[in-house]
């Protein structure tokens, strides 16, 4: 079944959302602070917490970008639409 082109335009924009979402979402990974060596017992609990934040961060950057790439597969499955009037 042929999608109208308003369609296929929503869905394009829904993918481009999507994408700048990972993208700012694995910056924002990026920018946690890791406290610097000597590691220490003390540092250990700072450390873990920093990394377990950014790990999540990265795991939600990867799924958006999954979600994009899901999008897009759709729309190249269905490259073409039609004009209602």
């Amino acid at each position: 079944m042929p999608m109208t082109c308003e369609t296929v335009g929503v869905w394009q924009w829904v993918a481009g959302g999507v994408v700048m979402l990972s993208a700012l979402l694995w910056v924002a990974a990026s920018l946690f602070k890791v406290p610097p060596p000597p590691i220490t017992y003390e540092t250990l609990d700072e450390i873990a917490t920093a990394l377990k934040k950014q790990g999540r961060f990265n795991a939600a950057a990867a799924m958006a970008a999954a979600v994009a790439a899901a999008i897009q597969s759709f729309l190249i499955l269905a490259p073409t639409c039609i004009h209602l009037n």
